[in-house]
């Protein structure tokens, strides 16, 4: 399911359940010693892209999924991020902010910086994220 077709991929996972994920689909695949990011993550990443383009309808459902892929990948700060665009969608804000306040120190990039700027309520502390965003 890539491309124009991608937006099928909403439909059958949630009717497949997540839940249904294997302890295997978790692990990563090795072959001719290459190796091969795992199942799961693959379809963390494009239920992330499928659940962006519909404006994170129906993303409320799959919070959990998201919390056990970045408590099995702790050290993938994109999957962190996506986690946490998803809570601050969902109205988790404290959490989200939790996360990003880990994020800012990995990644280090102006786009974390702005996206918990947009959380942040305080107006000082809202210009220092903006500002290093800047930077």
């Amino acid at each position: 399911m890539q491309g124009e077709n991608e937006y099928r991929f909403l439909s059958f996972f949630s009717q497949w359940n997540w839940n249904n994920l294997m302890e295997a689909d978790w692990e990563p695949r090795y072959k001719d010693g290459d190796e091969f990011e795992p199942l799961a993550l693959k379809c963390v990443s494009k239920l992330f892209r499928v659940l962006k383009a519909r404006r994170f309808d129906e993303s409320a459902n799959y919070l959990p999924l998201f919390e056990k892929a970045a408590e099995r990948f702790p050290s993938n700060g994109q999957l962190k991020r996506k986690y946490a665009i998803l809570l601050s969608v969902n109205d988790r804000k404290e959490k989200a902010c939790e996360l990003y306040k880990e994020l800012v120190v990995v990644l280090d990039e102006w786009y974390v910086w702005y996206e918990f700027s947009r959380l942040v309520k305080d107006a000082e502390l809202k210009l220092s994220l903006l500002s290093k965003a800047l930077l």
